[in-house]
């Protein structure tokens, strides 16, 4: 799983002086949400607790009504092209029974992260590369 903080080279800009120094800086990843199998949302988060996060997402949309109604929440390994897990991707499988509202069948969930993410169905969707380093 990713790391909660992260150290990074940043710059500093101090009385008109320019420098560079280590700093801690908080991670800040992707979370994609699948329902039974199904990709819903994608948010970015602080890694941590994506179990709460996905199930409480789903109560929010009407998904889940009760604690009974969740079958298991599952990180989906292989989640990369590399076939590598970087936890970013839960599947939530809902318990046998349990009707599932209509939002999960076409639409792309609006989250906000206010990083121009939000609404994208898949980490696929979203995968370009920097025209700068990040740091």
């Amino acid at each position: 799983m990713g790391r909660v903080t992260e150290r990074r080279k940043v710059i500093r800009i101090r009385d008109g002086a320019v420098s560079t120094r280590p700093d801690t800086l908080v991670a800040e990843e992707p979370l994609e949400i699948r329902l039974n199998g199904k990709p819903l949302a994608i948010t970015m988060r602080t890694p941590g607790d994506d179990f709460a996060l996905a199930a409480g997402f789903l109560v929010s949309e009407g998904v889940l009504a009760e604690q009974g109604d969740l079958q298991n929440i599952v990180y989906c390994a292989g989640a990369t092209v590399d076939g590598s897990n970087t936890y970013n991707v839960v599947d939530v499988k809902t318990a046998p029974g349990v009707r599932v509202p209509d939002i999960t069948l076409e639409r792309n969930v609006y989250t906000t992260s206010s990083c121009g993410l939000c609404g994208k169905a898949s980490l696929d969707a979203v995968r370009t590369t920097a025209r700068w380093p990040i740091a």
